[in-house]
């Protein structure tokens, strides 16, 4: 029966429009953003999944920049060394030429002056060697002293950490404990130092004013080059490594991006659905509700008979 004071119908439509048009802002929301969830109350669970993992995915992106940082750094180490090998190369021409009985005093003191300006390169090399102000060849810098230094290759604490930080029970309370082992999300590699004195021939050591010195430089200079080459083997190992890292780590960060999107990012075409049917529902609660706003006038039918 038709009462004034209260209109069922049209609370009714009133009620759906408003559900209607929270639902559409919702999903115009998503479609504008691009992101399924926006805020925790759209999806509580999926929400810290989400952040974990967007938090992860830019600490592998991170570490895929520290890799390609590493790579530069053993190239720059490896083409000075690569330098050092041609200086050491031309010295052992010169000690060939100098063990030459062919040769007088005053032809090898010749040959020894260059031997000795291709000594003083060698160590300005050694010092002179440097990524981003990092000392490599000459023993004194943070990769010749100790254990030497690191790459971060992961995405985990210091290196040698022994310590977790944790949340635990649901007052989410800091926890800190120790583990058993260290972290290992770091490549540790030592560079030695490259200089004369290290390689065996400083001062007196490449003497070939005689031919007997000369003779005796040879195998010392052989010996250098034998040095320099194990050297630069390592590094060759080490940039092998990380490039592997690298393809590693991009391949985990796109496997762990891909998961994050279909969690968190919005599925467009079914958005798209659920706007055009609300539209549609929308616009015909409206009809219903300018007809359900039209019943109350039948009583008016009543007050004029």
């Amino acid at each position: 029966m038709p009462r004034i004071n209260f209109n069922a119908p049209a609370m009714m439509n009133v009620n759906r429009l408003d559900t209607l048009e929270k639902g559409l802002m919702r999903s115009m929301q998503r479609v504008a953003s691009g992101e399924r969830v926006t805020r925790a109350a759209d999806d509580v669970a999926a929400h810290g999944v989400g952040e974990r993992l967007k938090g992860h995915i830019r600490g592998l992106h991170m570490v895929a920049r520290n890799v390609q940082d590493g790579i530069a750094l053993i190239n720059v180490a490896e083409a000075a060394l690569n330098e050092v090998d041609d200086m050491l190369h031309r010295m052992r021409e010169l000690t060939v030429q100098a063990a030459h009985g062919t040769l007088t005093d005053e032809d090898r003191l010749s040959i020894q002056m260059e031997v000795n300006v291709l000594k003083d390169e060698i160590n300005a090399t050694a010092k002179n060697t440097q990524y981003n102000r990092i000392q490599l060849l000459d023993g004194t810098g943070e990769w010749g002293e100790g254990k030497g230094g690191f790459f971060q290759v992961g995405v985990g604490g210091l290196p040698n950490s022994r310590v977790t930080v944790r949340r635990e029970g649901a007052s989410g309370a800091r926890m800190v404990s120790e583990n058993n082992e260290p972290n290992s999300e770091y490549i540790r590699h030592r560079i030695p130092a490259v200089t004369t004195k290290t390689l065996g021939i400083d001062g007196d050591d490449m003497n070939v004013e005689t031919r007997e010195g000369a003779s005796e430089a040879i195998d010392k200079v052989i010996g250098a080059v034998d040095y320099v080459n194990s050297v630069r083997a390592n590094l060759g190992g080490i940039a092998n490594r990380l490039e592997h890292a690298w393809n590693n780590v991009n391949k985990v960060a796109e496997d762990n991006q891909s998961y994050e999107s279909i969690l968190m990012d919005t599925d467009v075409p079914a958005e798209m659905i659920s706007i055009t049917r609300d539209q549609i529902i929308s616009q015909y609660c409206t009809a219903m509700l300018a007809q359900a706003n039209q019943t109350p006038g039948t009583i008016l039918q009543l007050l004029n008979k």
